[in-house]
């Protein structure tokens, strides 16, 4: 009988331990990759919106090639002193490539009403030879406090594919877009790398760099943006515009009118 009572109550433990650990509130780093905290990227993020955070949380992706499509939502306990990062181990966004070959849904990733959220050091490349036309790399929608989108490289090579757009539902705080590379591929014309409307809150675009584009930034119904320190280079003759700014209030410094320019 004693043995009998023993074997329950370690069964009755290792249980207890397992709900608790696998429902415990996220704080602090987590490795993404093979070896690591979780195996996939969706693995992190599935366990992220279930659990919530309790502190900050870095997750460090480990070098090579994911192939997946994610989804964020909103994140329980998500704060600005509990917010959350995705980047390379490596803090090289040449590290780590983030790329999809689904083709049920138009995104890479998609963030919807998460806050706090930072994507930095990757690059996420829509390149896959069976992807369709028009595919979009990180796509914003939703009611955020604060998106911050630092120092990736985007590199897309098909016709009408955009690498970041918050669309039509999307509304931020504060966006953040600063220090990334978006490059195209010189036989096709992206419409926008960025495209922007219906936001009440202010983004800030700077020391970006974009080369081999059609049309590069669009933003309208903005409460408040500031485009700054960007270099555009080897930009198509026939575009509509490098940039255009619609019904927003908006601090542009324009530091040369040509190929090349900085604004």
């Amino acid at each position: 009988m004693k043995r009998k009572s023993s074997f329950f109550l370690i069964v009755f433990t290792l249980v207890f331990f397992f709900q608790f650990k696998s429902y415990s509130q996220l704080s602090g780093p987590y490795t993404i990759g093979l070896g690591g905290n979780y195996p996939t990227i969706n693995s992190a993020v599935n366990d992220l919106m279930t659990n919530g955070v309790s502190g900050p949380v870095t997750f460090n992706i480990k070098s090579g090639t994911y192939d997946e499509q994610v989804f964020i939502d909103s994140i329980p306990g998500a704060s600005l002193t509990r917010n959350i990062v995705f980047q390379s181990e490596a803090l090289s966004p040449d590290s780590v490539v983030w790329k999809s070959t689904i083709l049920n849904r138009n995104y890479i990733i998609y963030i919807r009403n998460a806050d706090f959220l930072t994507i930095r050091k990757l690059t996420i490349r829509d390149y896959d030879i069976s992807n369709p036309p028009g595919q979009t790399t990180l796509l914003l929608s939703g009611n955020s406090k604060k998106i911050s989108v630092l120092d990736n490289i985007f590199l897309y090579d098909k016709e009408f594919t955009f690498p970041v757009i918050g669309d039509s539902a999307f509304s931020t705080d504060v966006l953040v877009i600063e220090g990334n590379t978006f490059s195209g591929y010189i036989k096709y014309s992206p419409n926008n790398a960025l495209r922007f409307n219906a936001n009440s809150g202010f983004i800030r675009i700077s020391d970006n760099v974009f080369s081999n584009l059609g049309n590069t930034i669009s933003i309208s119904d903005v409460d408040s943006i500031l485009i700054e320190k960007n270099l555009f280079a080897t930009l198509y003759p026939y575009i509509d515009a490098g940039i255009a700014i619609k019904a927003t209030v908006a601090t542009v410094s324009l530091k040369s009118p040509k190929t090349g320019f900085k604004l």
